[in-house]
């Protein structure tokens, strides 16, 4: 069973290792720089960014396309190239703002939090391997359980309060 045929179809089951590995692009989407590059008057070198990163997309996928046989490539490329425009955005906004790039985040953290996230997906998988003999829609919702019992304890096991995270969302908003 896979999150792909519950959402696209089995039609669509062959991308899932092209959705997992563009997944990875979404742990480093979390520094938003745009915002940042824009308000300090640099919507030229993010332009000039988006451009040279579309161009090594392009030419990197020509070249892989004429000399690999696996289309997985492609995506790993492009994965590569949008997390090193993102590295190098987050670079400029540290030189903009005459800071030093590790001062920028809270690597302590990011570190813990990184740490229990994969500690959550590492063990969700192996228990996703061991309820393979279920149907697509009871392992999806077994999976889906265990994932939340495994983050609640892991997030107390690494101090971690997700519900801080979540509770803006789930409270009403006293204006509508």
């Amino acid at each position: 069973f896979d999150i792909i045929d519950l959402l696209f179809g089995e039609k669509y089951w062959g991308s899932t290792l092209y959705f997992r590995i563009i997944c990875v692009l979404n742990l480093f989407n979390v520094v938003v720089f745009s915002p940042l590059l824009l308000s300090l008057g640099q919507s030229r070198f993010y332009a000039l960014m988006q451009i040279f990163g579309a161009c090594l997309v392009w030419s990197g996928q020509y070249i892989l396309i004429n000399y690999t046989s696996g289309p997985e490539y492609l995506v790993i490329w492009s994965t590569f190239v949008k997390i090193t425009l993102v590295i190098v955005g987050f670079m400029k906004v540290a030189h903009l703002l005459k800071m030093d790039w590790k001062n920028l985040l809270p690597y302590g953290e990011v570190g813990r939090l990184s740490l229990c996230i994969l500690s959550v997906v590492v063990v969700t998988m192996a228990v996703e391997k061991l309820l393979n003999h279920y149907g697509m829609s009871q392992g999806i919702l077994l999976n889906g359980i265990i994932f939340f019992l495994l983050t609640y304890f892991a997030g107390k096991i690494f101090r971690i309060d997700f519900y801080d995270v979540i509770r803006p969302l789930i409270k009403k908003n006293p204006n509508y």
